[in-house]
């Protein structure tokens, strides 16, 4: 099993919307969904996109993509195609080449894994001059499930990862009971 891997944090979500909401109706927007999982929040995001809009799916785990095709194809999601690759290494993309990196509670196993700069600067790469960085990060709490409080993010801290990059943060809202969106933009 790839490093971080674990049960998805979807289901702590109980503000859907305000996922959703990343992807203006009918989008053309290229995301890419960095670590993506089973691909349950690249599900939630694509019902947003139009015809030209595109969703990629990366993660380093194979039975994991495995699972986000089979949901795909269950789902009948057709703007939306799967990578398998290492976050904390240089990414198969072109540089600017996407609009929006999603990010959902897998910065904290980069971080913890001492690749989380180099992802940023990956990141910091391969977005588009105007586009968007979205992170789901866990509150620092110790709570039987989910990663251990040792490895958890607070708001603040996820900030001056992104700020060395030259990003600031743009938003901030508490999605779940101890999950929060926070989004960030260059400058």
């Amino acid at each position: 099993m790839p490093r971080g891997q674990g049960k998805s944090s979807i289901h702590r979500l109980w503000k859907e919307e305000s996922i959703s909401r990343l992807v203006p109706g009918g989008s053309t927007l290229r995301i890419l969904d960095a670590g993506c999982g089973g691909g349950n929040y690249s599900r939630l995001l694509s019902r947003q996109l139009g015809p030209g809009g595109l969703i990629l799916g990366m993660d380093l785990g194979a039975e994991v993509l495995k699972t986000a095709a089979e949901n795909l194809k269950e789902d009948g999601t057709p703007n939306m195609a799967l990578c398998r690759a290492d976050l904390g290494i240089t990414l198969p993309l072109k540089d600017g080449s996407i609009d929006l990196i999603f990010m959902a509670t897998v910065f904290h196993d980069l971080v913890a894994d001492g690749v989380g700069e180099q992802a940023l600067g990956e990141a910091s790469r391969i977005l588009a001059p105007r586009g968007t960085i979205a992170m789901v990060e866990f509150y620092v709490l110790e709570e039987e499930t989910g990663p251990p409080a040792s490895i958890r993010l607070d708001p603040d801290e996820l900030d001056g990862y992104l700020h060395r990059h030259g990003f600031r943060r743009i938003s901030l809202d508490q999605v779940g009971d101890s999950i929060y969106l926070a989004l960030y933009s260059r400058g």
